[in-house]
């Protein structure tokens, strides 16, 4: 754990001594993404800074990330309902992607992941309105586009429309969670020329690699019945080559969700077959690679699910820690659209197959799938 948290902060915050301090305003709105919210819909203003290093221009990202920053972020959402919704707080950690080539006008695209703090959330004495944030601590996801115009040597304005998002992933409900809908203008100023360069902990050879991956998760279901129910999760992925940062992403995953079988105040049955409690389904996403971390995104359809009270489909985001170049741990937060499932946590092994020297990017992994990549053929090294 304290590798985890040193890589962290060596690769995301600032060091104390940020090249790039930005700072921006925004205003929006409470979106009311469901039925039961729409009471809750208000007008929220923003105040947020951010601190930012760029990468080496030797470094591999620099080029397949296209100038990337990474850092960290704070702020703070006033909302016009004070009384129910409250002001919310977040910090997270954050990288971003420039598009162009020009330095002096350019549109960028920003992901935060991090905490949050909501002052008031449900409470079934004192603040029953508040239908969205059942806990005080939430997880927090952003994401921002900005149009970015350079003023001087030193100083960017930029304007931006973002989402941010606030939920606890179904670990105390209710848990619709607040989307904020904004738009800001901002500023970046440079502190100083520094540039990192973090070292590369996954191995970047063009092979084909096997994923086995181990998950846990918890959840609860009513505000009338908060139980935790956990779950248990297996992932097998073929990964595919897309830049020496990136692969593509295919697996088949098996959840064991014993919350179909959950009733309101009654207890879990203890007997029932296997089928009434599972899901299977196909995957697919794309991982970028930043020193021991990477970012991962997948989007999946279920081929079985017991009951029809999800979703098709899914989509999940997550994080993942190398602890060498076969071993990692992770994080995942799952999702149907709009609706959080829940956070898994977990361990993968990555295994090396005979398939090497393949040619990276998208259209080759298709060819690769089609003409070659019958499971037949894949062997495994020693």
């Amino acid at each position: 754990m304290k590798k985890v948290i040193k890589s962290i902060l060596l690769l995301f915050t600032s060091q104390l001594a940020a090249q790039d301090l930005e700072f921006s305003t925004k205003t929006g709105f409470l979106i009311p993404h469901n039925e039961n919210m729409k009471s809750l819909i208000n007008h929220v203003v923003t105040a947020e800074i951010g601190f930012f290093n760029s990468f080496d221009s030797g470094h591999v990202a620099y080029s397949n990330l296209n100038r990337p920053k990474v850092g960290a972020i704070a702020g703070a959402v006033v909302s016009s309902l004070p009384q129910i919704v409250g002001t919310s707080y977040y910090a997270g950690l954050s990288v971003k992607k420039h598009f162009g080539t020009n330095v002096n006008r350019f549109a960028s695209i920003q992901l935060s992941m991090g905490l949050g703090f909501v002052t008031k959330p449900f409470n079934d004495y004192s603040n029953r309105q508040n239908t969205a944030v059942g806990s005080y601590g939430n997880g927090l996801m952003q994401v921002k586009m900005a149009i970015n115009q350079r003023l001087n040597k030193r100083n960017y304005a930029y304007a931006s429309l973002d989402i941010t998002h606030f939920s606890n992933a179904n670990t105390r409900m209710p848990n619709l969670g607040y989307n904020f809908l904004l738009t800001g203008l901002g500023i970046s100023h440079t502190l100083n020329n520094k540039r990192i360069n973090p070292s590369y902990r996954y191995n970047k050879t063009n092979n084909l690699r096997v994923e086995y991956i181990g998950k846990w998760a918890t959840r609860q279901m009513t505000i009338d019945d908060r139980r935790n129910i956990s779950m248990g999760i297996a992932q097998v992925n073929l990964t595919y080559p897309q830049s020496p940062i990136a692969r593509w992403i295919m697996g088949i995953n098996y959840f064991y969700d014993r919350s179909y079988i959950h009733m309101d105040l009654k207890p879990i049955p203890t007997k029932y077959s296997i089928a009434r409690v599972s899901e299977l389904a196909v995957s697919a996403g794309h991982m970028y690679v930043i020193g021991p971390i990477a970012f991962t995104a997948e989007g999946g359809i279920y081929l079985y699910r017991p009951a029809p009270t999800k979703r098709r489909y899914y989509e999940a985001v997550g994080l993942r820690y190398y602890l060498n170049p076969n071993w990692f741990i992770c994080t995942r937060l799952k999702a149907h659209l709009t609706s959080a499932d829940y956070v898994e946590l977990g361990m993968g092994y990555i295994i090396n197959t005979n398939q090497n020297n393949l040619k990276p990017g998208f259209i080759e992994g298709w060819k690769y799938a089609l003409n070659k990549g019958s499971l037949g053929i894949i062997t495994f090294k020693n």
